[in-house]
């Protein structure tokens, strides 16, 4: 998890990638203070009634080329 914090803090320009602004652990949780997501989350987006096919491929890619990202700098995303 350290790896990974400290990758997105790094890497916060990436255009599929939240940036990171401060994290800590408390007993229980791990705690990442990040950019808003002015959009909601994707199952919003899903949920839409004007969701197609176009806009799968969007994010799909979207997706895929953050996820690439993490695995070209030997972070796994869970």
């Amino acid at each position: 998890m350290e790896k990974e914090i400290l990758l997105l803090a790094k890497q916060e320009q990436h255009p599929f990638l939240t940036g990171l602004f401060a994290s800590f652990q408390t007993e229980h949780h791990v705690c990442l203070a990040m950019d808003l997501a002015a959009g909601g989350d994707l199952t919003k987006v899903i949920d839409h009634p004007e969701f197609n096919y176009k806009a799968a491929i969007f994010y799909s890619s979207c997706i895929v080329l953050g996820l690439e990202f993490l695995h070209e700098h030997n972070v796994i995303h869970r």
